[in-house]
């Protein structure tokens, strides 16, 4: 037994002898590449970074042409002493016209009806008011009526917008 104990111990550092010196072989040619496997899940997206600067703000446009419609007159109306302009742009006089049951609004420009204005009138208040009505009596003059439930014409407030729509 001594002796085969003598010849494992002799072939086992054989052995290992054999091993160290095929590891420090030099290595062959590498082989062919294989096909590329087929893509992983997407893994999570990362932090987002900082926004950077601003930059500059470009040059101002070019002025387009004027618009269709353009305000060339407005007003606010109280039913005082006849009529009275509260406020108002471009408006020469507000009254009131018994004749008419209306109030008559008086431009500096020539108000006709030529199909180039578009007035817009609303009544304002609770005094009855609900409809509005609007006819041009030529001269730079809007007649407004105001009429009440029963279609009678009455004073009341009134806000009244003229656009230009040439």
């Amino acid at each position: 037994m001594k002796i085969l104990g003598k010849v494992f111990i002799i072939l086992t550092l054989v052995a290992l002898v054999l091993v160290s010196a095929m590891s420090c072989a030099p290595e062959g040619p590498q082989g062919l590449q294989g096909e590329q496997g087929l893509q992983g899940p997407e893994g999570p997206q990362g932090l987002q970074g900082e926004q950077g600067l601003q930059g500059p703000v470009g040059p101002q446009g070019e002025q387009g042409p004027r618009g269709p419609n353009m305000i060339v007159a407005m007003g606010k109306v109280a039913p005082y002493e006849d009529g009275r302009l509260d406020a108002g742009y471009n408006v020469n006089d507000v009254t009131w016209s018994d004749h008419y049951g209306g109030y008559i609004i008086e431009f500096p420009f020539d108000y006709e009806y030529d199909g180039y204005y578009v007035t817009v009138v609303q009544p304002v208040g609770y005094q009855g008011a609900i409809c509005s009505s609007t006819s041009a009596l030529g001269g730079g003059r809007l007649l407004v009526f105001l009429m009440d439930l029963s279609g009678n014409p009455i004073q009341n407030y009134f806000d009244f917008v003229v656009f230009e729509v040439r």
